[in-house]
């Protein structure tokens, strides 16, 4: 009787202590989401005031909108998670506009590309040959 009550209350806390290590995880990787998208979130908004910029707004040189912009270069110095995200959107768009300009700028930085070797006119252009690259 005795090794039976002692089996199943160790049943019992075997399931509650397994319960409580599931949730936990869900909970880590919930607050991950929500960090990498308040990241992307900031991301665009930083794209946003870039495109955005009146002081440059008359140019029709995207390296203009980059030049001392100091949003650029903290998404340029945001690393691996903003190259990532930045990529996707390519893959998730077929803009061509500015912004993906601005975009294969950064993403062109970040890889450490040799600028005066390009090959593309257009953000989309850039990311097609970065695509073609690493195929």
């Amino acid at each position: 009787m005795k090794k039976s009550v002692i089996i199943v209350s160790f049943l019992v806390m075997l399931v509650l202590v397994s319960t409580c290590l599931s949730k936990s995880a869900k909970d880590i990787k919930s607050k991950e989401k929500v960090t990498i998208t308040a990241a992307n979130v900031a991301i665009d908004k930083k794209l946003d005031t870039i495109c955005d910029n009146p002081k440059v707004a008359a140019s029709s040189n995207p390296y203009d909108y980059t030049k001392d912009s100091q949003d650029y270069k903290d998404i340029v110095s945001s690393g691996d998670d903003a190259l990532k995200y930045m990529l996707t959107k390519f893959d998730k768009s077929k803009e061509n506009g500015l912004r993906e300009y601005v975009m294969a700028i950064a993403c062109s930085e970040m890889l450490k590309e040799n600028i005066e070797t390009k090959k593309w006119e257009t953000g989309r252009e850039w990311y097609e040959n970065y695509i073609i690259a690493n195929k």
